[in-house]
């Protein structure tokens, strides 16, 4: 391999190339049941295609399949590769389309404002700030099915007709429905419109013209003329599927499909925080000029154009490619040229092995405008996997095409990235009328060295020797790992302003490692409930080196699946994005939940959260006794060695996390409006609210566990599943040595006190049959009498302690003042509460149950989080949550953060998801901003958002769509066009139907001996034969129509002769 690079050359240095742009987000329907980017994934490792055969309320097969094509009226195909469900679904309310202009919306229109929408939420763009952006709009389309169907009935239309249908509006409605502001325009070259239209998106991203861009494609089969006419033309496969490569070839299977796909300069999108799926670095377009007929492809035009791309992109190197997506219609004729095309271009530099080639219209059909879409998408998840999907279908390599000649190779198994080529590919798509068009797509990596979606395979393991080299450096370096890179160093904070003169000189950066911070925007907006399953949403598992994202494609373990009930507490309903804003309250678990490292990844990936911890540390840094140990330190203690447990410790890691919690869930734009605490969480709790600031918060915290720390009195403490009055009995005489700690909620509450009271009472309990269990709190009775002997000394240290830290009390931000309910004394607290509070919050019962229920009684929260090591009070809430519904109020669900034995990156992604989901004001783009570092600068930003299933949308039952009954008998009629008698004209009187036909020599030749010279003429059994047939379709029009035995004809008066002419 030493001289491969040699030979193979190198790119241009990329400072000298045209800024790169980044693909953001993608969106699609395709056929085959495929709603999202991870189904296509899934469809192409299956080897799978989307054939299907019409169904009769689509095209009535019996009134249009004919194997002669030169039937008139009539087509070969019986299918062609088709969406699932029906086009005409659509939720206009969720769009703010009234019923109204929806009932004339064109079918396109429809699926477009899906899949856009889609690829923004995709790229975890919120609709604010993607609502009056400088976004341009470029789609290509060239059927206007649902435009000529409307215009049928002239007398009878709808108001909106005009701006329900017609290609012009395609664009026009995007930028209408988003607030897009941008250039917005429709593309017609036919087959290569949407690569056209992203040729044009790039040129007015680079050029100014708009900032960003919406580059979709659009087709749909709505009837039969388009099928008839491509019959006649010859240009479709009478198996209605594309051949591509194979000796079968005999033309293309018409494909619905819609496909939409976000752009950004890839400076923005780094600056912005997207997830990266692709670089576009050059486009062109061009036509073939004069050939041997209009639709004749041209192997000149086709070099051409790949050319020009390559020259566009600033000269890259076409040797460095590792796969060429085609065209592939699978035409005799195109599959041959376009081959020889590409070999001109790719195959000089490539002596040792043959170029990888495909398509992946076998798998989708051609989609014909919208195809370069689906070929994009392709290309893009094979570049994200690392493998190139199968060509599918190829039986006989197709004789005529000179693979030899070109150094091509089709791959027809599912095959690995070349290791010594760059995650390069090349798109072809040409039109049939000439109009070709090219695109050159690079992995991110290509231009930011480390760069990759999590969970996605490497760009490149390690750069072999001899790889072509640009500025000195391998185009693709190895990633640095999770905990630092090599080389040099630079500050991400200056990111939003980096040119990409700028960027590309972070190239040479070596080893540049990947961003930690990962974005998870999932989004629901149905006005109902609904349910989600993680198994669905596909969260993020982690393994010990590295984070991966779990889409649905990736050959990774899933973690344990949860069920995500909307009418749970681990998810709530989503609101349209008209609704307002939800208004969340924050619940903080008290001591007990912790667990070794909870919050260390955190530590490494959120700069907020790990800033506050050093806060908090420097604050009891400053105290006279000060710990001899750091929070940072105690919360990275592996299990083994951890003191995690021991109340000296537990006690202010606890309420340090929260209070780093909080931080990192403010940068998020979550704020609480109002806060409830467990026992030792009213801490948090109090500096959520803004009743405490964090230095506060943390010097209580840590004298509370300092004093427990030194109890010698041992206790213990048990829950019960019992009503706080049915435990009373049980406590008859032994109220001195047992106590009720906590009502947790109406049926559980937590009694404290002597360990051989407890141990009498747990296990006369346990055999009654009541739930009873003893806690671990490592022989502390907390709110009994037990810390009564301790609570004068809290108080007292903890006045000395807060003095200590006066001074920076006094220059510490407060955060908003929200409403906190103590659950010391059930009641709002409405002013700093003094050392005396926090020593009645160690010794007097906690009152959970009843400030839960004072936080919900005016209903003024919409929803719950549960902020702390775990969830524990879950199941408390629930109980609280059914009692309250019976006197008719509601608690709103609740959510948690941090969860014991789950990744915390993880943990706090998927309440990042949920708040998105349940409309919450939560700001993605700083969930998955860049951060500084002090130790090296990350260009890696994100990865593929989740792609959300589609009940999101509420399709009502029956859609909301207009069909006049001349387009609709037309296209489901049940007779096949009669030789004579033709076929019955749609639309018109039951009770005197009529029937139309064209009579030609060339399709009745028999007629040419029938003449009353020298004209051919009609003979009169022919009339006879028409009436027939015309009563014939009438009588088995009803389904249960008996057989016809005969028939009579009376008054038959044949006034004068047919002449039958010969007719074009």
């Amino acid at each position: 391999m030493a001289g491969f690079g040699t030979r193979l050359g190198s790119d241009p240095p990329l400072s000298e190339c045209p800024e790169p742009i980044a693909i953001v987000g993608m969106g699609c329907r395709w056929p085959g049941g495929v709603e999202n980017t991870s189904e296509l994934w899934e469809l192409l490792k299956a080897k799978q295609d989307g054939w299907s055969e019409f169904s009769k309320d689509r095209i009535n097969l019996d009134g249009f399949y004919h194997p002669n094509g030169q039937r008139p009226g009539t087509m070969y195909t019986r299918g062609g590769h088709l969406l699932h469900g029906d086009t005409r679904d659509f939720d206009h309310n969720f769009f703010g389309i009234s019923a109204k202009e929806a009932m004339a919306l064109d079918p396109s229109q429809r699926k477009l404002l899906e899949v856009t929408y889609e690829a923004v939420e995709n790229a975890g763009e919120s609709l604010e700030k993607f609502s009056g952006s400088k976004t341009g709009v470029f789609v290509g389309n060239f059927n206007n099915e649902h435009q000529i169907m409307q215009y049928r009935d002239p007398d009878h239309t709808l108001p909106y007709v005009v701006t329900g249908g017609g290609p012009t509006i395609l664009s026009n409605r995007i930028n209408y429905v988003f607030n897009l502001q941008g250039p917005s325009l429709v593309v017609d070259t036919a087959c290569s419109a949407s690569m056209y239209a992203l040729h044009l998106a790039v040129l007015a991203i680079r050029s100014g013209d708009c900032e960003a861009a919406i580059v979709a494609g659009a087709n749909v089969i709505l009837g039969p003329d388009n099928q008839i006419f491509t019959t006649k033309l010859g240009a479709v496969s009478p198996t209605s599927r594309c051949h591509t490569f194979d000796i079968s070839a005999d033309g293309y299977s018409r494909a619905e499909g819609f496909g939409a796909i976000y752009l950004k300069k890839l400076s923005d999108a780094v600056s912005q925080g997207d997830p990266i799926r692709a670089v576009v670095r050059g486009t062109s377009f061009n036509a073939n000029g004069k050939t041997g007929g209009i639709s004749h492809p041209s192997p000149d035009g086709q070099e051409a154009v790949i050319r020009q791309a390559y020259k566009a992109s600033g000269g890259l190197n076409p040797d460095l490619t590792g796969y060429v997506e085609c065209h592939g219609t699978g035409t005799p004729v195109g599959d041959p040229i376009e081959v020889s095309a590409v070999g001109r271009v790719f195959s000089p530099g490539r002596k040792d092995e043959p170029l990888l080639i495909g398509s992946v219209k076998p798998n989708l059909g051609h989609s014909e405008a919208a195809s370069a879409m689906s070929q994009i998408m392709k290309e893009v998840l094979a570049m994200e996997h690392g493998e190139i999907p199968a060509t599918i279908g190829i039986e006989n390599f197709n004789p005529s095409i000179d693979f030899e000649g070109a150094r091509a190779k089709v791959v027809t198994e599912m095959t690995p990235w070349p290791a010594h080529l760059l995650r390069r590919v090349s798109v072809n798509s040409f039109g049939y009328g000439g109009a070709n068009a090219h695109c050159v797509l690079d992995h991110p990596s290509v231009v930011i060295p480390g760069y990759r979606l999590r969970g996605l395979p490497k760009a490149r393991k390690e750069a072999p020797s001899g790889l072509p080299k640009a500025n000195g450096n391998s185009h693709l370096n190895s990633n640095g790992g999770l905990n630092g890179t090599k080389g040099h160093h630079s500050s991400a904070e200056s990111l939003p302003s980096l040119s990409w003169c700028q960027l590309a000189k972070l190239n040479q950066i070596e080893g540049a490692g990947s961003r930690p911070l990962i974005l998870l925007p999932v989004s629901g907006h149905d006005e109902r409930h609904w349910k989600v399953t993680i198994s669905l949403i596909y969260f993020i598992p982690w393994d010990a080196g590295n984070r991966h994202s779990l889409t649905v494609p990736l050959p990774l373990s899933i973690p344990k699946q949860q069920s995500m009930d909307l009418n749970s507490d681990s998810m709530v309903s989503g609101k349209s994005p008209s609704s307002p804003a939800r208004r969340i309250g924050f619940i903080f678990t008290g001591q007990g939940a912790q667990w070794p490292q909870m919050g260390a990844q955190l530590l490494n990936e959120f700069g907020v959260f790990r800033r506050t911890i050093q806060y908090l540390d420097a604050t009891l840094s400053k105290l006279e006794k000060k710990p001899s140990w750091t929070i940072v330190g105690a919360l990275l203690e592996p299990a083994a060695t951890s003191e995690i447990h021991d109340p000296a410790f537990s006690q202010t890691l606890c309420t340090a996390l929260q209070i780093a919690l909080v931080a990192l869930l403010k940068q998020w734009g979550i704020h609480p409006k109002a806060t409830v605490g467990h026992s030792s969480g009213e801490i948090a709790a109090a500096y959520a609210a803004g009743y405490l600031k964090a230095s506060e918060a943390i010097v209580l915290a840590y004298f509370r566990g300092q004093v427990v720390a030194t109890n010698q009195r041992k206790g213990l403490m048990m829950a019960v599943g019992l009503e706080p009055a049915q435990v009373v009995p049980y406590l008859d005489g032994i109220e001195g040595d047992v106590k009720i700690a906590a009502i947790n909620s109406p049926s559980s509450v937590t009694l404290s006190g002597e360990p051989e009271a407890i141990e009498k009472l747990s296990k006369t309990m346990s055999d009654e049959g009541i739930f009873a269990r003893v806690l671990k709190t490592g022989g502390n009775a907390y709110h009994s009498h037990h810390m009564q002997a301790l609570g004068s000394a809290y108080e007292e240290l903890a006045t000395q302690g807060l003095g200590q830290v006066k001074s920076i009390v006094e220059n510490e931000p407060s955060n908003l003042i929200a409403k906190w309910v103590s659950s010391v004394t059930m009641k709002e607290v409405r002013e700093q509460p003094s050392p005396a509070y926090w020593r009645r919050n160690l010794e007097a019962p906690v009152l959970f149950s009843s400030a839960v229920e004072r936080l919900a009684e005016d209903g003024s929260l919409d929803l719950l989080i549960e902020v702390g090591p775990h969830p524990a009070l879950g199941g408390p809430l629930k109980q609280i949550r059914s009692s309250i519904e019976k006197t008719g109020s509601a608690l709103p669900p609740c959510l948690g953060s941090l969860r014991r034995g789950e990744h915390d990156v993880t943990s706090m992604l998927t309440l990042a998801g949920n708040l998105f989901i349940s409309n919450a004001p939560i700001d993605l783009v700083a969930v998955n901003a860049t951060e500084k570092s002090e130790d090296v600068i990350h260009l890696s930003h994100g990865f593929p958002c989740i792609d959300m299933p589609q009940n999101k949308y509420s399709y009502p039952e029956t859609p909301v769509h207009y069909e006049n009954r001349f387009n609709k008998e037309y296209r489901t009629r049940k007779h096949l066009r009669h030789d004579i008698l033709g076929a019955q004209v749609p639309g018109g009187s039951k009770t005197h139907p009529q029937w139309r036909n064209v009579l030609r020599l060339k399709d009745l030749p028999w007629l040419e001996d029938h003449k009353l010279l020298p004209h051919a003429v009609l003979p009169g059994a022919a009339y006879m034969a028409m009436a027939i047939e015309a009563v014939s379709q009438l009588h088995y029009e009803a389904e249960d129509a008996s057989p016809i035995k005969s028939f009579q004809l009376r008054q038959v008066a044949i006034n004068s002769a047919l002449r039958v002419e010969e007719r074009h």
